[in-house]
């Protein structure tokens, strides 16, 4: 037997889990590092809850945090912008955001590049 298995509480009667939610939602509890009261909504507890339920090997694992997919990716700024942005830096290191040149055509939109959506 798992120790966490061990440690696992009965599942709760019909009717009784969404009160037992609500009562750890009310709860505070303290951050582990800033040791400030903490709390968490009925549904956060609740997916926590149906997550660490479906994990067989180790509940607690699967709620630890993850790291993000696109850690380490750029993704707000489309490549035709990243290049400009780029030749700009390497040709005026100087230049802060504010005395840069204006890029806008005139009509709020950015000289010679597309305007794409955000893919996040």
């Amino acid at each position: 037997m798992q120790w966490w298995a061990r440690c696992w509480p009965p599942r709760p009667g019909k009717g009784e889990l969404r009160a037992a939610l609500h009562e750890l939602a009310a709860k505070s509890w303290q951050h582990p590092i800033s040791a400030e009261p903490v709390r968490f909504g009925t549904s956060t507890i609740e997916r926590w809850y149906y997550r660490a339920r479906r994990e067989r090997q180790d509940p607690v694992a699967v709620l630890r945090r993850k790291l993000r997919s696109d850690v380490g990716r750029q993704t707000a700024l489309n490549e035709p912008l990243a290049a400009v942005l780029l030749t700009q830096y390497r040709e005026h290191p100087r230049w802060s955001g504010r005395s840069a040149p204006a890029w806008e055509d005139g009509k709020g939109r950015s000289a010679g590049l597309e305007e794409t959506s955000n893919p996040g």
